[in-house]
């Protein structure tokens, strides 16, 4: 790859001498597609643009909201711990076996947990919290359910449980179940539309 680019800076200079206005336009060209190549790379890779559709993430995202999704990090902490962790709070894309669209939603259960909803209030059990305890009010990440509604569900290891901030009006893992850890596409890092509410997450 070195010396591939050590010949091509040799030809584009020796075209610069010998034939001024042509080595110009090849090294503005070769640039334009380097930089091409280089965000074509990574969005596919690494980035991803997706768009908001539907009300099941209000009001932290709301229908036509533009998204910049970062797809590699499941990638990253394989290569790194050897196992993808997803934290709680973590708002993701994922894939729905017999769906045609990704869907998005906040990760609240994590893999061994077990997770009670009753009396409007979720507990959540695991080895840490073997009596429970409630979620703590951050990054929506409230244990008040405003719904008449009970649930006792598992975690299993390399599963999470996902759920949609407008809790009232969502189809999440409370319908469809828990969801595979490797059937997430990417975790949601910034809006980027509309430009006035543009917001890390």
């Amino acid at each position: 790859m070195i010396n591939l680019l050590r010949k091509w800076f040799r030809f584009v200079g020796k075209l610069n001498r010998n034939q001024p206005p042509l080595g110009l336009i090849v090294h503005v060209l070769a640039s334009l597609i380097v930089i091409l190549s280089i965000f074509l790379v990574v969005s596919i890779v690494f980035i991803d643009v997706a768009q908001v559709k539907g009300i099941s993430m209000e009001p932290t995202l709301k229908a036509d909201n533009r998204l910049i999704i970062f797809k590699s990090e499941g990638f990253f902490y394989r290569l790194i711990n050897g196992e993808y962790k997803p934290q709680r709070g973590d708002i993701v894309i994922f894939e729905k076996e017999r769906s045609e669209h990704l869907i998005i939603k906040r990760i609240i259960g994590l893999p061994n947990e077990r997770l009670v909803l009753e009396n409007q209030r979720l507990t959540i059990y695991n080895a840490d919290f073997p009596q429970g305890f409630l979620l703590d009010n951050q990054k929506n990440l409230t244990s008040d359910f405003d719904i008449d509604e009970k649930f006792d569900i598992q975690v299993k290891r390399g599963e999470v449980f996902v759920i949609g901030d407008n809790r009232s009006f969502s189809t999440d893992s409370r319908i469809f179940g828990n969801i595979l850890i490797e059937n997430i596409i990417g975790r949601v890092i910034i809006r980027i539309w509309p430009v006035d509410q543009m917001k890390t997450f």
